[in-house]
């Protein structure tokens, strides 16, 4: 049986009945389509590390049983997601962590990669990803689009106050991340507000070809993104 750029070779005993696999062997193929087994093998193996790693409870994100929970979002639409990630280039990460293997950080470096500005909010650190890092949103001395809020959902509110003091446009509660009052908070200054979704795993979605890796994006549309 071929699997992109390998060969699996299935070894019986003679007459045991086609249905009965007793051992395979995977070895190279001359084909060039497709993800090899290795690849998908590895990536397969990695994906309950890294989905521990980003301390979500309560879900599981394994590429082939999907029950991503889209709920508690103000923004739900994928043509409002796209707008916000296309139009939006200022990105200040509130509760930007400097160590790699924090979700903050992995999250901040895909955007940076894919030429979003971050402006690192943390007053722990002078700089974080190459960035000057402000202690506070109201210290950030540019206009910012987006704020991303990596905190617990009890006090997000203050931080959403201080979004709409500084002319933000769009406030983006990370994972886990719910707070109504925060929220409503927003809305009512003209904020648009997305709770409880990653910034990262929804450009992923809607831009980064994501479902080319076997994930169900749940994204069924003849419109191409642009």
């Amino acid at each position: 049986m071929r699997i992109g750029h390998f060969v699996m070779k299935c070894h019986g005993q003679p007459g045991s009945g086609r249905g009965k696999l007793r051992a395979f062997q995977v070895v190279p193929a001359n084909t060039r389509s497709g993800v090899t087994l290795l690849t998908l093998l590895m990536w397969l193996a990695a994906w309950p590390s890294v989905c521990k790693a980003s301390a979500i409870p309560n879900r599981c994100y394994w590429p082939f049983v999907r029950n991503y929970r889209f709920g508690g979002v103000t923004v739900c639409d994928i043509p409002t997601l796209r707008r916000i990630l296309r139009d939006s280039k200022v990105i200040a990460v509130v509760g930007l962590s400097a160590r790699w293997y924090r979700p903050s950080f992995f999250a901040a470096k895909y955007l940076q990669e894919k030429d979003y500005r971050i402006i690192p909010v943390n007053p722990n650190y002078d700089e974080i990803l190459g960035e000057k890092c402000y202690p506070d949103l109201s210290s950030i001395p540019e206009p910012v689009d987006v704020v991303n809020i990596f905190q617990r959902p009890e006090v997000v509110l203050p931080f959403v106050e201080e979004a709409t003091r500084i002319g933000a446009k769009v406030v983006w509660m990370q994972l886990g991340v719910v707070n109504e009052t925060a929220a409503k908070c927003a809305r009512d200054a003209g904020l648009e507000v997305i709770m409880d979704r990653c910034m990262k795993i929804e450009h992923a979605r809607l831009f980064g070809g994501l479902n080319f890796i076997g994930v169900n994006t749940g994204v069924i549309s003849a419109h191409r993104p642009v």
